[in-house]
């Protein structure tokens, strides 16, 4: 998916948005298969929300 026009926070060469803050991206969840098990393996993290994230204070991840 292509997201035109929503810069990363925090991005200093590309972005406006959370200036002189840590670059914020995440990848929350994680999905692989193990290549010889074949067994799908689904990884989940949640960033504490302090610093450059605590954009995320009003949102609620499940």
């Amino acid at each position: 998916m292509l997201i035109s026009g929503h810069s990363i926070y925090g991005d200093q060469k590309y972005g406006t948005r959370g200036n002189g803050k840590q670059i914020t991206l995440w990848a929350y969840k994680l999905k692989i298969t193990h290549p010889v098990t074949k067994e799908e393996k689904e990884f989940i993290s949640i960033p504490e929300k302090i610093g450059s994230w605590k954009i995320l204070e009003d949102i609620e991840i499940k």
